[in-house]
């Protein structure tokens, strides 16, 4: 039986590439909050303040890197 090396860290867990991923996963959650807000006229004005917070939080992690 072979034993596989393993990477110390897994790439999307390495330090330098964290800030980028939650940057990314953030982006799409503004995105979703967008898409219900567009459905849901009863929660829009929340949904769409939730998507301004991600997006800002987004950017100032992209600008991390």
């Amino acid at each position: 039986m072979t034993k596989h090396a393993r990477p110390a860290t897994h790439p999307a867990t390495h330090p330098a590439t964290r800030p980028a991923t939650r940057a990314a996963k953030l982006h799409q959650q503004a995105l979703n909050c967008l898409t219900i807000a567009m459905k849901e006229e009863a929660h829009s004005a929340e949904l769409i303040d939730e998507a301004l917070k991600l997006a800002k939080r987004s950017r100032e992690l992209s600008e991390v890197e």
